[in-house]
């Protein structure tokens, strides 16, 4: 008992201790709140944006129609080091939190240091808050702060969008960010502006924010900067206005909540990355009007349909600095494409991997109006429930790989204008039940392409090979003439050669009774070999074969008990018969 005694009186002892420097910390704590709080007030404050008109854009609104992202939805995927709003980005940071052996100057030090050489390292600090505040070359506008660029070669005086706070003084569940596109008489550079296309955009280098919910952008913008807004992983809603033509490289890339954008009527360009895995997007404003997609700036996205302009440049980038590939790669919800008429006198291009991986892909229709369609490598590799291709009539470029291991076509048109099919073209394609090759060109079954990386003028990398070869044994190749059908056959094809030419149907067809027989008569077809009668059988529902005839005969007499007949036209080349379509009448 005495031994538990002295063991409670040590432990008072100790508590008794640690009072005091308890209560040091506290007041130093709040001390450097207000410090830091009267610093901002103090700063230069130009006008403010006009807060009636984002009444519609409360937190209210945005919630009715998302529910709130569950804990498991904002953790760190494995490998990921979580981010918190009380110390974003901490560890990387070139300065430290300030301490009594520090002092002021010390801090002071750190930030002419970032401020001198804000690079990949230089961080945003929270610490420094009250030097952004005291800044003469910084103005903090709504927890934003923006820094003055002076007029260069290449473009004006502007206010750069350089760092946000999101710690004590925004609201960790509901924030929306209201950007203004000028300060103080000059524009905010948010925009695709400067020699390069490039400026550098708000928390540039990966910079994760995971307090936004809401971006309006104001009036004025042109465009959106690159990497503006990459890995604002609970951004849900954006507004652009009217204003903006352009969203630039990886501006939303990884904002992984991002469901809702409205707006943006005027945009035609999406550049390289820009909503690159935003799994939640499944829809985008106009984007049928859209007229360039570079590489990746959708894939990953939710969409289950889409309409795509006629005009459409798709999945072209710089391939040296940015993505070429894959616009739409990986959409494992879309079904359906369709790309609407475009101008007669302008091309469409469907660049490489641009629906790569969409697996649910079922159907694809392309243009009518089109001066020509070129299909890029891999534009569908991979879409593995792809039957349906439709209006493929003026498609001039088919590339390598671009129908790989569509395991679900059965049927494939290339049109008479076709000029290249490369020699991986339908690789995979194992269930394919019939080749219509139009084309008279044979030249077309032994182009010279270039094998991997290797590149026009490099004669080791050369190769003669034609895309028949990987045609499975059991599909049909229907060719035009006996000259096609022999050289399907010497490159290499495994599957049937048959010749199949197109044969129109009769204009006229009458039917009269006489007597107990029925008079039959049809106009003639051009180039047809003969005619074919049919009888409607009631019982068996089907049409049934009355009589065969050799052009030029354009009548017959029959004897029949139905009251509904139909007539085709036939032509025979090299054994192989091709059939027009059935022409009806009653008696």
């Amino acid at each position: 008992m005495k031994k538990l005694i002295s063991l409670l009186l040590a432990l008072l002892v100790c508590a008794a201790c640690l009072l005091p420097t308890f209560a040091e910390t506290t007041e130093t704590e709040t001390e450097t709140t207000t410090a830091a709080e009267n610093a901002e007030t103090s700063a230069p404050a130009p006008t403010e944006p006009d807060t009636a008109a984002a009444s519609d854009w409360t937190t209210t609104a945005i919630y009715a129609e998302s529910p709130a992202p569950t804990s498991e939805e904002t953790r760190p995927a494995a490998g990921e080091t979580e981010t918190t709003t009380a110390a974003p980005d901490e560890t990387q940071a070139t300065t430290v939190q300030p301490t009594e052996e520090d002092g002021d100057s010390s801090l002071r030090e750190s930030y002419e240091t970032w401020k001198g050489d804000r690079g990949d390292n230089a961080r945003y600090h929270r610490a420094y808050r009250k030097f952004y505040a005291a800044d003469p070359d910084l103005t903090i506008v709504d927890h934003m702060v923006f820094k003055k660029v002076e007029a260069t070669r290449w473009s004006k005086a502007y206010y750069a969008l350089i760092d946000y706070f999101d710690t004590d003084e925004a609201e960790a569940t509901a924030f929306a960010l209201r950007i203004p596109s000028e300060i103080n008489g000059l524009p905010v550079a948010l925009d695709l502006a400067g020699d390069d296309d490039y400026v550098d955009g708000l928390f540039y280098n990966g910079y994760r924010n995971d307090t936004v919910r809401l971006v309006v952008l104001e009036e004025g913008f042109t465009g959106v900067a690159s990497y503006a807004f990459t890995n604002f992983t609970a951004l849900w809603t954006v507004k652009i206005p009217k204003t903006v033509t352009a969203i630039g490289y990886g501006a939303f890339c990884g904002c992984k909540m991002l469901q809702k954008i409205v707006g943006g009527e005027n945009i035609a360009e999406v550049r390289s990355f820009a909503f690159d895995g935003c799994a939640r997007l499944a829809s985008f404003p106009h984007m049928e009007t859209l007229k360039t997609i570079e590489g990746n700036a959708f894939s990953g996205c939710a969409f289950k349909k889409l309409n795509l302009s006629g005009d459409l440049r798709l999945s072209i980038g710089d391939e040296d600095n940015y993505s070429a590939w894959n616009a739409f790669a990986d959409c494992k919800n879309l079904k359906t494409v369709t790309f609407l008429d475009g101008s007669e006198k302008k091309g469409l291009l469907i660049g490489m991997g641009s629906f790569r991986g969409c697996t649910s892909l079922k159907s694809v229709t392309l243009p009518k109006k089109c001066s020509d369609i070129q299909l890029d490598d891999s534009a569908f590799y991979g879409c593995t429930s792809l039957k349906t291709l439709g209006n493929m009539d003026k498609v001039t470029e088919i590339g390598r790989f671009t129908f790989a291991n569509c395991t679900s076509l059965t049927s494939v048109t290339l049109p008479a204008g076709i000029k290249t099919v490369t020699q991986d073209a339908f690789k995979g394609c194992k269930n394919l039940k019939t080749l219509d090759l139009k084309s008279t060109d044979i030249d077309l079954l032994s182009r010279t392409f270039y094998n991997g990386w290797s590149y026009p003028g490099d004669d080791q990398g050369k190769t003669t090979t034609n895309f028949i070869k990987h045609i499975p044994k059991k599909c049909t190749v229907y060719v035009v003439n006996k000259d096609m059908k022999l050289a399907v056959k010497a490159h290499g094809c495994r599957g049937t050669v048959k010749i199949r030419v197109d044969v129109k149907a009769p204009k006229t067809f009458k039917a009269a009774k006489q007597g107990s027989a029925v008079r039959l008569q049809w106009s003639k077809v051009k180039n047809a070999d003969g005619y074919r009668l049919y009888v409607y059988n009631a019982k068996t529902k089907t049409f049934e074969k009355l009589k065969t005839v050799k052009a030029p005969i354009l009548s017959a007499t029959v004897k029949a008990n139905g009251k509904t007949f139909a007539v085709r036209a036939f032509r025979k080349v090299d054994g192989d018969v091709s059939w027009g379509a059935a022409v009806r009448c009653k008696k």
